[in-house]
């Protein structure tokens, strides 16, 4: 919660009004899409008119009152910051123009309320946001023309006084005794400082985490490129795997070409023996001739299943050899009890 404070200076700033309605932005703005929209009562070119209108009628009404007496006053354009809450509107700044105005006699000309100021963290995304008033003063009577400023800086607890009326009016708690707090307000040159100042800070740190994620993100990126396998290393892989799962069945993996040709040609050769023997039983079974149809299909049946039986012992050769030896015994029985009936 902000605490109220209005602090008064003399204007420094010729373009003041311009850089308070943003036809000329200040630099030290917060980012586009981080500001809140401001409010103005007279922007730059009707407060540069309002401002000449009063000072010119201030050294007519200064020279009526003081018989003729030339106007040389140049100290009365002051400018005030006053704090404020994000719900303080622009007609209750307003209204306490007015009411400063009552009591104090000074002329209000340009009144515009900041909300585009602040401190960014762009790490955290957040805003600590600085809402503020400018208030710019003619600080020149406007019955007579003359210096209200001397009376009111003569008054050593005017401005004490000042500021509590302000807590009041805005309905804030009032800031400390400066005496005690030790505080000193900083213009709009020193703020800009100050505000540029931490965001190189915040750039700093900003580009530092930027460069923390690169790295780890270079890292892992490195981490998997070390885990990848290109095809050589993942043939490279699968032969050692292969090999692996030879030893495990007792077989030398440098053996496995001539395993498998081993096992095509005792395949074969079983074919082979198998035609010659069912040529044989079917010429056995027909008495010579070679038209037995019946006798063919059922030997044929038989030795289909040996050749899947065959195909299938490529895989484990053991098996051929028990399947071979156990369809051949069977086929040999079935066939010479045909053989025998038919005789």
């Amino acid at each position: 919660m902000a605490k109220a404070s209005i602090h008064i200076e003399k204007r420094k700033n010729p373009n003041q009004e311009r850089y308070n309605d943003r036809s000329i932005p200040p630099n030290y703005l917060l980012p586009e899409h981080l500001r809140k929209p401001i409010e103005v009562w007279n922007y730059a070119d009707q407060a540069l008119e309002l401002k000449q209108a009063i000072v010119l009628k201030a050294q007519k009404d200064y020279s009526n009152t003081h018989n003729g007496r030339a106007f040389i006053a140049t100290d009365f354009n002051y400018t005030g910051i006053v704090n404020l809450e994000a719900h303080h509107t622009l007609e209750e700044v307003k209204a306490y123009v007015a009411e400063f105005h009552r009591r104090y006699g000074w002329q209000c000309y340009q009144a515009v309320i900041h909300r585009d100021e602040g401190d960014p963290d762009p790490l955290e995304g957040g805003v600590t946001y600085n809402y503020h008033a400018h208030l710019e003063w003619i600080t020149l009577d406007e019955n007579n023309g003359e210096s209200l400023k001397r009376k009111f800086h003569k008054n050593r607890g005017a401005l004490r006084d000042l500021q509590t009326w302000t807590a009041e009016f805005f309905k804030m708690e009032r800031g400390e005794l400066v005496e005690i707090s030790g505080h000193k307000h900083v213009d709009g040159r020193q703020y800009a400082t100050i505000a540029n100042a931490q965001k190189k800070r915040y750039r700093a740190k900003l580009e530092k985490e930027k460069q923390k994620a690169k790295k780890e993100a270079q890292e892992e990126a490195q981490k998997q490129y070390e885990k990848h396998l290109s095809p050589d290393q993942v043939k490279a892989q699968r032969l050692e795997d292969f090999k692996s799962l030879c030893s495990l069945a007792g077989m030398d993996s440098k053996d496995i070409p001539t395993k498998a040709d081993e096992a095509k040609a005792g395949l074969e050769a079983g074919i082979r023996q198998l035609t010659t023997n069912l040529s044989t039983l079917c010429a056995l079974a027909s008495g010579g001739k070679p038209n037995t149809p019946k006798v063919v299909m059922e030997n044929f049946t038989n030795l289909e299943t040996a050749i899947n039986t065959a195909y299938s012992a490529l895989i484990e050769v053991k098996g051929l050899n028990n399947e071979l030896t156990t369809l051949d015994k069977k086929s040999h029985r079935n066939q010479s009890a045909r053989g025998v009936k038919n005789h």
